[in-house]
């Protein structure tokens, strides 16, 4: 009867309960997952970002601790927040190269610190994800994981700049760090449409759905503001990274309403970024060796002969009939030179332009021979002295084989004249790096 039915209820309800109350440890159990109500499913997992372990290189403390994040416990979400990295590269390359007064580079690695160091680029990323993130969590609470998912460049150069040139080097290493780099060509100082161009591609991946939560600018021209200004009203985030002396004061300016966080200033971590460039220890002082002057000298002067700029292979000719002098090879290792060597063979070339270099003898070591035994290459060669000597690749064909081949010119590098120099203070100006000076509303001049 009724009394029954009754009974029965309420031995089920506990039941009903208990089972319940098990399911949801077990849920708890697996992964520690748990679905908040009218949102996505929560997990709480470790943060992304441990402190990177860089052989002692750490990204300046963060936080202000040896750790970089002042003890706290990182949790994130399973929805990563998707950046884009916009990066105004003419800015970024005057910045970095431009010679500038008070620049923190030079001040620390020395005028010519991009012959012995070079930009990690793969780096940046990280870097402006993890600053992102830290902020997210100290001034929102919000525990997002924060992922870079583009970068893209926008730049320029000018018809003349030489492909061995640090601003040629700096695009190729930027494209093999991924990143999507927009070139064009210029004839003078003025760049045609790069910061339009830059500013489009942010407001059409802020109109794209899902293309990103957060646009990163990395620029400090005041150019850029009123885009930055557009994509906050389309419901995004802007970031701001930079460099103090080449940022204009009015992109700082809480008032003008363009940037959610505060600013990222790479100038706070040169250490991480810019690394050391791999030596070969077994050349490390073939440079500055008696031969390898003497072989700089003897190629230097040929190259001027010829208006600055040399073939490989008839450069190659040209050292296989040059034979330096014995004290030379004798310094430069005899056992080494003669088996790299391999036999009299010397070639046939001219003297001109050899200096204290004589006309080879068959039974003598050729200029190319020592070259090559202490440097490995004409390429190796080049590399050993970026100041004085740059390689360019030419395609070739044969008439005899109209396959093309691959080959290469060795050129001398030469000071960039006067009017080139001025075209390079007023692309500076117009970017607001601090080219000549103490300049207003530019931090930090």
């Amino acid at each position: 009867g009724a009394s029954s039915w009754s009974l029965q209820l309420a031995r089920v309800r506990p039941a009903r309960s208990l089972l319940a109350s098990v399911a949801a440890r077990q849920l708890q159990g697996l992964g520690r997952h748990r679905l908040r109500a009218g949102g996505p499913p929560h997990a709480t997992l470790p943060s992304p970002f441990p402190p990177p372990d860089m052989g002692g290189v750490g990204m300046g403390g963060l936080s202000g601790s040896s750790s970089g994040y002042g003890g706290l416990e990182f949790q994130t979400t399973a929805w990563p927040l998707r950046v884009m990295v916009f990066i105004d590269g003419s800015w970024l390359y005057y910045s970095l190269h431009g010679r500038r007064p008070n620049c923190p580079i030079t001040q620390r690695y020395g005028e010519k610190w991009f012959y012995s160091n070079s930009v990690a680029y793969e780096r940046l990323p990280y870097l402006i994800s993890q600053h992102l993130h830290e902020q997210l969590l100290r001034s929102h609470g919000v525990s997002r994981f924060v992922e870079v998912a583009r970068t893209v460049v926008f730049t320029s150069y000018r018809a003349d700049t030489p492909p061995g040139s640090p601003r040629m080097k700096m695009f190729r290493q930027m494209a093999k760090a991924n990143f999507e780099v927009h070139v064009s060509t210029t004839s003078g100082w003025q760049e045609k449409c790069i910061d339009i161009s830059l500013a489009v591609e942010m407001m059409h991946f802020a109109s794209t759905p899902g293309a990103y939560d957060i646009a990163v600018l990395l620029s400090g021209d005041k150019d850029f503001m009123p885009a930055m200004s557009r994509i906050r009203q389309k419901g995004k985030s802007v970031a701001l990274c930079s460099m103090r002396n080449c940022c204009s004061r009015d992109m700082l300016d809480p008032g003008q309403h363009v940037r959610d966080f505060e600013p990222i200033w790479l100038d706070d971590h040169l250490d991480y970024l810019i690394t050391p460039t791999p030596a070969n220890p077994s050349r490390a002082d073939a440079a500055s060796s008696r031969a390898g002057l003497a072989l700089l000298r003897l190629v230097t002067a040929f190259l001027v002969q010829n208006k600055g700029t040399v073939r490989s292979r008839e450069l190659g000719r040209f050292l296989q009939g040059c034979a330096p002098p014995e004290d030379v090879v004798a310094d430069a290792g005899a056992g080494l030179v003669k088996a790299a060597a391999g036999g009299d063979d010397a070639g046939e070339g001219t003297t001109s332009g050899a200096g204290f270099f004589a006309q080879t003898a068959p039974s003598h070591v050729d200029a190319l021979t020592l070259l090559k035994s202490i440097f490995g290459s004409l390429t190796g060669f080049a590399n050993a002295y970026p100041e004085q000597l740059h390689v360019e690749p030419v395609s070739t064909e044969d008439d005899d084989d109209p396959t093309p081949k691959l080959e290469f010119q060795m050129v001398l590098a030469m000071e960039l004249s006067e009017a080139q120099r001025r075209e390079d203070e007023l692309m500076m100006e117009a970017k607001s790096v601090g080219a000549g000076g103490r300049r207003p509303g530019v931090v930090g001049a």
